[in-house]
């Protein structure tokens, strides 16, 4: 079983993919929030997520942080509708390789996901690169 654990948080103003992928303004704040997926001691994935600032006040202050868009939708009061994902695959980028040690530009799984409260605003970005030089049935829990 996948074992996932969140290594950064930060916050900032958002990007210009951030905008776009959240439906942000100029100037509106984010988290972003890393996390790394574990089997056993093996590093297996990836995780850079960004949430509207707005939705989570004194997100980057909590301790522990709630795993997951799920535990922090309801920590949060934020009911969770549809999410769009789309998966491809990439070039490992040079942080992503040396955690899942791996060459620099090695083939990963990219999943790119957008997750929606129940009235369709975005209230999750991530970018998830998984492992795909050893064969492994990756759970993770939602």
């Amino acid at each position: 079983m996948l074992e996932v654990k969140t290594t950064q948080i930060t916050d900032g103003v958002a990007s210009e993919t951030e905008r776009e992928r959240l439906r942000l303004e100029s100037g509106d704040a984010v988290y972003r929030i890393r996390r790394i997926g574990f089997i056993g001691a093996r590093a297996m994935m990836v995780e850079h997520a960004s949430l509207p600032a707005i939705l989570f006040p004194g997100l980057a202050s909590m301790n522990p942080l709630p795993e997951g868009v799920v535990q922090l939708a309801l920590r949060f009061g934020i009911p969770l509708g549809n999410a769009q994902e789309r998966i491809s695959v990439a070039p490992a980028p040079v942080e992503v390789a040396m955690i899942l040690q791996v060459a620099a530009g090695a083939p990963t799984a990219v999943l790119d996901r957008v997750v929606l409260s129940s009235d369709g605003r975005p209230v999750e970005w991530r970018l998830t690169w998984r492992d795909l030089g050893q064969r492994s049935d990756l759970v993770q829990p939602t």
